[in-house]
Protein backbone atom coordinates (compact mmCIF):
# COMPACT_ATOMS: atom_id res chain seq x y z
CA UNK A 1 0.00 0.00 0.00
CA UNK A 2 1.25 3.48 -0.68
CA UNK A 3 2.15 6.09 2.09
CA UNK A 4 0.51 8.99 0.39
CA UNK A 5 -2.87 9.75 1.60
CA UNK A 6 -5.88 11.35 -0.04
CA UNK A 7 -6.60 14.98 1.54
CA UNK A 8 -8.92 13.98 4.55
CA UNK A 9 -10.26 15.79 7.64
CA UNK A 10 -6.54 15.23 9.72
CA UNK A 11 -5.02 17.60 7.65
CA UNK A 12 -7.16 20.23 9.46
CA UNK A 13 -4.39 20.14 12.53
CA UNK A 14 -1.70 21.32 9.89
CA UNK A 15 -3.78 24.48 8.15
CA UNK A 16 -6.91 25.70 10.07
CA UNK A 17 -6.83 28.99 12.48
CA UNK A 18 -5.02 27.61 16.01
CA UNK A 19 -7.62 29.23 18.25
CA UNK A 20 -10.50 27.79 16.06
CA UNK A 21 -9.18 24.88 15.35
CA UNK A 22 -8.43 24.06 19.11
CA UNK A 23 -12.39 24.88 19.88
CA UNK A 24 -13.55 22.68 17.91
CA UNK A 25 -11.15 19.58 19.01
CA UNK A 26 -11.46 20.49 22.47
CA UNK A 27 -14.73 21.47 23.55
CA UNK A 28 -16.28 18.10 22.68
CA UNK A 29 -13.54 16.17 24.75
CA UNK A 30 -14.13 18.83 27.64
CA UNK A 31 -17.91 18.27 27.43
CA UNK A 32 -17.66 14.67 27.48
CA UNK A 33 -15.16 15.04 30.68
CA UNK A 34 -17.40 17.77 32.19
CA UNK A 35 -20.49 15.16 32.21
CA UNK A 36 -18.03 12.31 33.42
CA UNK A 37 -17.68 14.19 36.25
CA UNK A 38 -20.52 15.19 37.11
CA UNK A 39 -21.87 11.68 36.83
CA UNK A 40 -19.15 10.42 39.85
CA UNK A 41 -20.21 13.22 41.69
CA UNK A 42 -24.14 12.40 41.28
CA UNK A 43 -23.35 9.07 42.03
CA UNK A 44 -21.99 9.94 45.60
CA UNK A 45 -24.99 11.97 46.42
CA UNK A 46 -27.18 8.93 45.80
CA UNK A 47 -24.86 6.98 47.79
CA UNK A 48 -24.96 9.42 50.52
CA UNK A 49 -28.68 8.85 50.90
CA UNK A 50 -28.36 5.50 51.73
CA UNK A 51 -28.39 3.95 55.80
CA UNK A 52 -24.73 3.75 56.58
CA UNK A 53 -23.69 5.90 54.04
CA UNK A 54 -20.63 6.86 55.76
CA UNK A 55 -19.44 3.30 55.26
CA UNK A 56 -20.58 3.11 51.86
CA UNK A 57 -18.96 6.15 50.61
CA UNK A 58 -15.86 5.07 52.87
CA UNK A 59 -16.44 1.76 50.30
CA UNK A 60 -15.87 3.64 47.65
CA UNK A 61 -13.41 5.47 48.55
CA UNK A 62 -10.91 2.38 48.99
CA UNK A 63 -12.23 1.46 45.75
CA UNK A 64 -11.52 4.77 43.91
CA UNK A 65 -7.69 3.80 43.63
CA UNK A 66 -8.29 0.35 41.63
CA UNK A 67 -10.91 2.48 39.56
CA UNK A 68 -8.09 4.53 38.99
CA UNK A 69 -5.56 2.01 38.19
CA UNK A 70 -8.12 1.02 35.16
CA UNK A 71 -7.94 3.84 34.00
CA UNK A 72 -4.10 3.92 34.00
CA UNK A 73 -4.38 0.82 31.78
CA UNK A 74 -6.70 2.30 30.06
CA UNK A 75 -5.14 5.46 28.72
CA UNK A 76 -1.86 3.91 28.69
CA UNK A 77 -2.51 1.98 25.34
CA UNK A 78 -5.48 4.73 24.22
CA UNK A 79 -3.05 7.78 24.37
CA UNK A 80 0.16 6.24 23.43
CA UNK A 81 -2.07 5.16 20.11
CA UNK A 82 -3.20 8.16 19.61
CA UNK A 83 -0.07 10.02 19.71
CA UNK A 84 1.42 7.46 16.61
CA UNK A 85 -1.74 7.93 14.81
CA UNK A 86 -1.76 11.04 14.73
CA UNK A 87 2.18 11.52 13.98
CA UNK A 88 2.09 8.78 11.46
CA UNK A 89 -0.84 10.76 9.53
CA UNK A 90 0.98 14.14 9.55
CA UNK A 91 4.30 11.81 8.47
CA UNK A 92 1.36 10.60 5.73
CA UNK A 93 1.80 7.29 6.46
CA UNK A 94 -1.77 5.56 6.10
CA UNK A 95 -0.21 2.02 6.70
CA UNK A 96 1.11 2.36 10.21
CA UNK A 97 -1.16 4.46 11.26
CA UNK A 98 -3.77 1.85 11.01
CA UNK A 99 -1.65 -1.09 11.84
CA UNK A 100 -1.18 1.21 15.10
CA UNK A 101 -5.00 1.57 15.55
CA UNK A 102 -4.96 -2.46 15.62
CA UNK A 103 -2.29 -2.83 17.87
CA UNK A 104 -3.44 -0.34 20.25
CA UNK A 105 -7.01 -2.43 20.09
CA UNK A 106 -5.54 -6.02 20.76
CA UNK A 107 -3.17 -4.65 23.63
CA UNK A 108 -6.91 -3.19 25.61
CA UNK A 109 -8.15 -6.73 25.20
CA UNK A 110 -5.06 -8.17 26.57
CA UNK A 111 -5.86 -5.91 29.72
CA UNK A 112 -9.50 -6.86 30.00
CA UNK A 113 -8.23 -10.25 30.69
CA UNK A 114 -6.18 -9.35 33.37
CA UNK A 115 -8.91 -7.07 34.98
CA UNK A 116 -11.15 -9.88 35.20
CA UNK A 117 -8.86 -12.37 36.47
CA UNK A 118 -8.13 -9.45 39.30
CA UNK A 119 -11.60 -9.00 39.94
CA UNK A 120 -12.40 -12.61 40.41
CA UNK A 121 -9.53 -13.84 42.89
CA UNK A 122 -7.94 -10.64 44.70
CA UNK A 123 -11.18 -8.09 45.27
CA UNK A 124 -11.78 -9.38 48.90
CA UNK A 125 -8.60 -9.78 49.74
CA UNK A 126 -7.66 -5.73 49.09
CA UNK A 127 -10.09 -4.80 51.14
CA UNK A 128 -9.13 -6.91 53.69
CA UNK A 129 -5.47 -5.05 53.69
CA UNK A 130 -7.24 -1.92 54.78
CA UNK A 131 -10.20 -2.23 56.62
CA UNK A 132 -11.70 -5.15 59.08
CA UNK A 133 -15.22 -3.12 59.04
CA UNK A 134 -17.17 -5.71 57.75
CA UNK A 135 -19.48 -3.67 56.43
CA UNK A 136 -16.97 -1.21 54.15
CA UNK A 137 -15.21 -4.98 53.17
CA UNK A 138 -19.00 -6.63 52.15
CA UNK A 139 -20.43 -3.12 50.20
CA UNK A 140 -16.67 -2.87 48.70
CA UNK A 141 -15.97 -6.01 47.37
CA UNK A 142 -19.17 -6.35 45.56
CA UNK A 143 -18.74 -3.45 43.93
CA UNK A 144 -14.99 -3.88 43.16
CA UNK A 145 -15.70 -7.13 41.73
CA UNK A 146 -18.37 -6.03 39.34
CA UNK A 147 -16.30 -2.79 37.80
CA UNK A 148 -13.18 -5.16 37.06
CA UNK A 149 -15.07 -8.12 35.56
CA UNK A 150 -16.46 -6.02 33.09
CA UNK A 151 -13.73 -2.97 32.79
CA UNK A 152 -13.76 -4.35 29.27
CA UNK A 153 -16.18 -1.65 28.47
CA UNK A 154 -13.72 0.56 29.18
CA UNK A 155 -10.85 -0.27 28.53
CA UNK A 156 -12.30 -0.76 24.86
CA UNK A 157 -13.98 2.50 24.29
CA UNK A 158 -10.37 4.65 25.57
CA UNK A 159 -8.93 2.92 23.26
CA UNK A 160 -11.28 3.12 20.40
CA UNK A 161 -12.16 6.97 20.87
CA UNK A 162 -8.52 8.25 21.22
CA UNK A 163 -7.99 6.58 18.05
CA UNK A 164 -10.85 8.22 16.47
CA UNK A 165 -9.43 11.83 18.33
CA UNK A 166 -5.94 10.99 16.65
CA UNK A 167 -7.66 11.82 13.28
CA UNK A 168 -9.08 15.18 14.22
CA UNK A 169 -12.56 13.61 15.04
CA UNK A 170 -14.12 14.67 18.11
CA UNK A 171 -17.79 14.46 17.53
CA UNK A 172 -18.38 10.88 17.99
CA UNK A 173 -16.20 10.19 20.95
CA UNK A 174 -18.41 13.08 22.56
CA UNK A 175 -21.52 11.08 21.47
CA UNK A 176 -20.30 7.53 23.10
CA UNK A 177 -19.19 9.77 26.20
CA UNK A 178 -23.03 10.82 26.72
CA UNK A 179 -24.66 8.01 26.25
CA UNK A 180 -22.71 6.26 28.30
CA UNK A 181 -22.78 8.78 31.19
CA UNK A 182 -26.48 9.49 30.45
CA UNK A 183 -27.27 5.85 30.49
CA UNK A 184 -25.07 5.77 33.79
CA UNK A 185 -27.12 8.65 35.44
CA UNK A 186 -30.71 6.95 34.51
CA UNK A 187 -29.84 4.01 36.03
CA UNK A 188 -28.32 4.71 38.93
CA UNK A 189 -31.16 5.76 41.25
CA UNK A 190 -33.10 3.06 39.65
CA UNK A 191 -30.59 0.43 40.77
CA UNK A 192 -29.51 1.85 43.70
CA UNK A 193 -32.80 2.33 45.72
CA UNK A 194 -35.30 0.09 43.27
CA UNK A 195 -37.28 2.43 41.80
CA UNK A 196 -40.66 0.54 39.99
CA UNK A 197 -39.62 -3.10 39.20
CA UNK A 198 -36.00 -2.58 39.50
CA UNK A 199 -34.43 -4.17 42.69
CA UNK A 200 -33.10 -1.85 45.45
CA UNK A 201 -29.22 -3.17 45.43
CA UNK A 202 -27.83 -0.11 46.98
CA UNK A 203 -23.79 0.11 46.72
CA UNK A 204 -24.33 -3.34 43.97
CA UNK A 205 -26.49 -1.09 42.30
CA UNK A 206 -24.31 1.75 41.63
CA UNK A 207 -21.43 -0.55 39.91
CA UNK A 208 -23.87 -2.55 37.96
CA UNK A 209 -25.30 1.49 36.01
CA UNK A 210 -21.58 2.00 35.75
CA UNK A 211 -20.48 -0.86 33.78
CA UNK A 212 -23.71 -1.16 31.73
CA UNK A 213 -23.45 2.94 30.41
CA UNK A 214 -19.96 2.15 29.52
CA UNK A 215 -20.47 -0.89 27.43
CA UNK A 216 -22.79 0.86 25.83
CA UNK A 217 -19.73 3.35 24.96
CA UNK A 218 -18.05 0.83 23.72
CA UNK A 219 -20.85 -0.48 21.58
CA UNK A 220 -20.67 2.89 19.59
CA UNK A 221 -17.50 3.56 19.20
CA UNK A 222 -16.59 -0.02 17.96
CA UNK A 223 -19.26 0.85 15.35
CA UNK A 224 -17.93 4.19 14.52
CA UNK A 225 -14.14 2.75 14.12
CA UNK A 226 -15.03 -0.44 11.86
CA UNK A 227 -17.94 0.97 10.02
CA UNK A 228 -17.39 4.87 9.65
CA UNK A 229 -14.30 5.98 10.52
CA UNK A 230 -12.19 6.84 6.86
CA UNK A 231 -8.74 8.37 8.28
CA UNK A 232 -7.90 4.90 10.13
CA UNK A 233 -8.81 1.19 9.23
CA UNK A 234 -9.10 -1.49 11.53
CA UNK A 235 -8.41 -5.09 10.08
CA UNK A 236 -8.29 -7.83 12.80
CA UNK A 237 -7.65 -10.32 9.51
CA UNK A 238 -4.45 -8.59 8.64
CA UNK A 239 -3.39 -7.77 12.17
CA UNK A 240 0.22 -9.30 12.92
CA UNK A 241 1.34 -8.85 16.72
CA UNK A 242 4.72 -6.77 16.90
CA UNK A 243 6.74 -6.42 19.93
CA UNK A 244 8.74 -3.15 18.61
CA UNK A 245 5.24 -1.20 17.99
CA UNK A 246 3.28 -2.59 20.62
CA UNK A 247 6.41 -1.60 23.22
CA UNK A 248 6.35 2.23 21.64
CA UNK A 249 2.35 2.57 21.91
CA UNK A 250 3.30 1.51 25.78
CA UNK A 251 6.43 3.88 26.07
CA UNK A 252 4.32 6.92 24.50
CA UNK A 253 1.51 6.17 27.08
CA UNK A 254 3.78 5.52 30.29
CA UNK A 255 3.45 9.22 31.39
CA UNK A 256 -0.02 8.86 31.41
CA UNK A 257 -0.26 5.45 32.97
CA UNK A 258 2.05 6.77 35.40
CA UNK A 259 -0.16 9.45 36.32
CA UNK A 260 -3.14 7.56 37.17
CA UNK A 261 -1.36 4.46 38.78
CA UNK A 262 0.76 6.44 41.10
CA UNK A 263 -2.57 8.60 41.54
CA UNK A 264 -3.65 5.07 42.32
CA UNK A 265 -0.99 4.01 44.38
CA UNK A 266 -1.46 7.68 46.13
CA UNK A 267 -5.08 7.36 46.73
CA UNK A 268 -4.74 4.15 48.85
CA UNK A 269 -1.63 5.69 50.59
CA UNK A 270 -3.64 8.44 51.35
CA UNK A 271 -6.31 6.63 52.59
CA UNK A 272 -4.18 4.54 54.87
CA UNK A 273 -3.01 7.87 56.64
CA UNK A 274 -6.75 9.02 56.79
CA UNK A 275 -7.93 6.11 58.80
CA UNK A 276 -5.92 7.13 61.61
CA UNK A 277 -8.52 9.59 61.63
CA UNK A 278 -11.43 8.80 61.05
CA UNK A 279 -13.77 6.77 58.45
CA UNK A 280 -15.35 10.30 57.94
CA UNK A 281 -12.33 11.34 57.06
CA UNK A 282 -12.02 8.54 54.59
CA UNK A 283 -15.36 9.30 53.03
CA UNK A 284 -14.42 12.99 52.28
CA UNK A 285 -11.28 12.24 50.77
CA UNK A 286 -12.86 9.91 48.56
CA UNK A 287 -15.66 13.04 47.91
CA UNK A 288 -13.09 16.16 47.52
CA UNK A 289 -11.16 13.90 45.13
CA UNK A 290 -13.93 13.90 42.96
CA UNK A 291 -14.75 16.91 42.87
CA UNK A 292 -11.27 18.16 42.20
CA UNK A 293 -11.57 15.71 38.79
CA UNK A 294 -14.55 18.00 38.19
CA UNK A 295 -11.77 20.86 36.83
CA UNK A 296 -8.80 18.43 36.39
CA UNK A 297 -11.15 16.89 33.94
CA UNK A 298 -11.90 19.76 32.30
CA UNK A 299 -8.08 20.41 31.74
CA UNK A 300 -7.51 16.76 30.87
CA UNK A 301 -10.49 17.39 28.40
CA UNK A 302 -8.50 20.34 27.22
CA UNK A 303 -5.00 18.69 26.72
CA UNK A 304 -6.82 15.28 24.60
CA UNK A 305 -8.21 17.95 22.16
CA UNK A 306 -4.70 19.65 21.77
CA UNK A 307 -3.11 15.97 22.05
CA UNK A 308 -3.65 15.55 18.53
CA UNK A 309 -2.52 19.26 17.24
CA UNK A 310 0.66 19.24 19.13
CA UNK A 311 1.23 15.20 18.01
CA UNK A 312 0.19 16.33 13.94
CA UNK A 313 2.67 19.45 14.14
CA UNK A 314 5.04 18.17 15.80
CA UNK A 315 5.19 14.75 12.63
CA UNK A 316 5.01 17.77 10.54
CA UNK A 317 7.92 19.26 11.56
CA UNK A 318 6.05 22.91 11.81
CA UNK A 319 7.66 24.43 15.16
CA UNK A 320 5.61 27.71 15.01
CA UNK A 321 2.13 25.83 15.51
CA UNK A 322 3.71 23.32 17.67
CA UNK A 323 4.43 26.45 20.04
CA UNK A 324 1.29 28.45 19.37
CA UNK A 325 -1.11 25.54 20.49
CA UNK A 326 0.81 25.14 24.09
CA UNK A 327 0.19 28.57 24.35
CA UNK A 328 -3.46 28.41 23.67
CA UNK A 329 -3.21 25.52 25.96
CA UNK A 330 -1.35 27.21 28.60
CA UNK A 331 -3.53 29.84 28.99
CA UNK A 332 -6.79 28.45 28.53
CA UNK A 333 -6.29 25.71 31.47
CA UNK A 334 -4.98 28.18 33.71
CA UNK A 335 -8.01 30.27 33.31
CA UNK A 336 -10.57 27.17 33.84
CA UNK A 337 -8.39 26.65 37.32
CA UNK A 338 -8.23 30.01 38.63
CA UNK A 339 -12.49 30.20 38.21
CA UNK A 340 -12.62 26.59 39.69
CA UNK A 341 -10.99 28.03 42.82
CA UNK A 342 -12.90 30.98 43.21
CA UNK A 343 -15.80 29.16 42.63
CA UNK A 344 -15.29 26.07 45.16
CA UNK A 345 -14.69 29.20 48.06
CA UNK A 346 -17.28 31.06 47.33
CA UNK A 347 -19.84 28.35 47.49
CA UNK A 348 -18.15 26.21 49.88
CA UNK A 349 -21.31 25.69 52.02
CA UNK A 350 -23.12 24.84 49.13
CA UNK A 351 -21.11 22.30 47.75
CA UNK A 352 -20.40 20.81 51.10
CA UNK A 353 -24.01 19.95 51.99
CA UNK A 354 -24.36 17.94 48.42
CA UNK A 355 -22.88 15.27 50.55
CA UNK A 356 -22.26 15.89 54.38
CA UNK A 357 -25.27 13.71 56.34
CA UNK A 358 -23.73 15.50 59.34
CA UNK A 359 -22.01 17.70 61.41
CA UNK A 360 -18.87 16.11 61.50
CA UNK A 361 -18.61 15.67 58.17
CA UNK A 362 -19.80 19.32 57.33
CA UNK A 363 -17.21 20.14 59.45
CA UNK A 364 -13.92 18.10 57.89
CA UNK A 365 -15.87 18.53 54.41
CA UNK A 366 -15.43 22.73 54.79
CA UNK A 367 -11.61 22.37 55.38
CA UNK A 368 -10.85 19.32 53.29
CA UNK A 369 -12.12 21.00 50.44
CA UNK A 370 -10.56 24.31 50.87
CA UNK A 371 -7.22 22.84 51.26
CA UNK A 372 -8.07 20.52 48.18
CA UNK A 373 -9.04 23.78 45.85
CA UNK A 374 -5.67 25.19 46.67
CA UNK A 375 -4.05 22.96 44.42
CA UNK A 376 -6.32 24.09 41.05
CA UNK A 377 -3.88 27.13 40.87
CA UNK A 378 -0.83 24.51 39.56
CA UNK A 379 -3.01 21.71 38.13
CA UNK A 380 -3.57 23.25 34.39
CA UNK A 381 0.14 24.05 33.64
CA UNK A 382 1.24 20.74 34.68
CA UNK A 383 -0.83 18.72 32.88
CA UNK A 384 -0.65 20.65 29.82
CA UNK A 385 3.47 20.34 30.00
CA UNK A 386 2.87 16.48 30.62
CA UNK A 387 1.09 16.37 27.21
CA UNK A 388 3.19 18.19 25.18
CA UNK A 389 6.34 16.49 26.53
CA UNK A 390 4.21 13.20 25.13
CA UNK A 391 3.52 14.36 21.97
CA UNK A 392 7.47 14.91 21.25
CA UNK A 393 8.85 11.69 22.80
CA UNK A 394 9.74 13.24 26.31
CA UNK A 395 8.33 10.42 27.86
CA UNK A 396 10.92 10.52 30.48
CA UNK A 397 10.10 13.74 31.36
CA UNK A 398 6.47 13.41 31.24
CA UNK A 399 6.45 10.53 33.41
CA UNK A 400 8.60 12.36 36.19
CA UNK A 401 5.84 15.06 36.00
CA UNK A 402 3.01 12.58 36.60
CA UNK A 403 5.11 10.22 39.21
CA UNK A 404 6.12 13.46 41.49
CA UNK A 405 3.22 15.60 41.70
CA UNK A 406 1.28 12.76 43.62
CA UNK A 407 4.03 9.96 44.69
CA UNK A 408 6.73 11.90 44.83
CA UNK A 409 5.93 15.42 47.08
CA UNK A 410 1.88 14.98 48.04
CA UNK A 411 1.90 11.34 50.00
CA UNK A 412 5.07 12.48 52.09
CA UNK A 413 3.76 16.11 52.20
CA UNK A 414 0.54 14.63 53.50
CA UNK A 415 2.21 12.41 56.37
CA UNK A 416 4.56 15.17 57.37
CA UNK A 417 1.85 17.87 57.58
CA UNK A 418 -0.51 15.02 59.42
CA UNK A 419 1.85 14.63 61.75
CA UNK A 420 3.10 17.91 62.65
CA UNK A 421 -0.54 19.79 62.55
CA UNK A 422 -3.33 17.11 62.55
CA UNK A 423 -5.81 16.57 59.64
CA UNK A 424 -6.75 20.12 58.88
CA UNK A 425 -3.58 20.53 57.31
CA UNK A 426 -3.13 17.25 54.92
CA UNK A 427 -5.51 18.75 52.84
CA UNK A 428 -2.68 21.06 51.66
CA UNK A 429 -0.53 18.39 49.87
CA UNK A 430 -2.15 18.33 46.95
CA UNK A 431 -1.32 21.88 46.64
CA UNK A 432 1.97 21.65 47.57
CA UNK A 433 3.00 18.46 45.21
CA UNK A 434 1.25 20.36 42.32
CA UNK A 435 3.17 23.76 43.03
CA UNK A 436 6.79 21.80 43.56
CA UNK A 437 5.96 19.89 40.32
CA UNK A 438 5.42 23.31 38.20
CA UNK A 439 8.72 25.32 39.90
CA UNK A 440 11.21 22.45 38.75
CA UNK A 441 9.24 21.68 34.93
CA UNK A 442 8.74 25.12 33.64
CA UNK A 443 12.23 26.07 32.97
CA UNK A 444 12.70 22.66 31.62
CA UNK A 445 9.88 22.73 29.28
CA UNK A 446 10.94 26.25 28.21
CA UNK A 447 14.02 24.77 26.97
CA UNK A 448 12.52 21.41 25.20
CA UNK A 449 10.22 23.49 23.74
CA UNK A 450 12.29 26.03 22.22
CA UNK A 451 14.76 23.47 20.57
CA UNK A 452 12.31 21.24 18.52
Amino acid sequence: MSNEMTQNSSDKMGSAPMGKLLVGMCIPPMFGMLVQALYNIIDSIYISRLENSAKALAALSYVFPVQTCITAFSLCVAMGTSILVSRHLGEKNRKLADQTATTGLFLALFNSLLFIIIGIFLSKLYFSIFTNDIDIIRYGTIYMRIILIFSFGVLTEATCSRIIQGTGNMKDPLISQMLGVCTNIVLDPLFIFGIGFFPKLGVTGAAIATVIGQIISMVYLTRVLFKKQKDVTISPKKFKFEFKLSMNIIKLGIPVFSQEFFSSIAGALFNGILSGYSTTAIAIYGIGYKLQQLLFLLVAGLSLGGLPVLSYNFGAKNKARFLQCIKHLLVSSTVIMFIGLISFNLFLNNIVSLFATGDEMFSIGKVAIRGISFSFIFIGANTIFMVAFQSIGKFIHAFLITSLRVLGFAIPAAWILGRMCGLDAIWLAFAIGEGLCLLIFSPIAYREFSKI
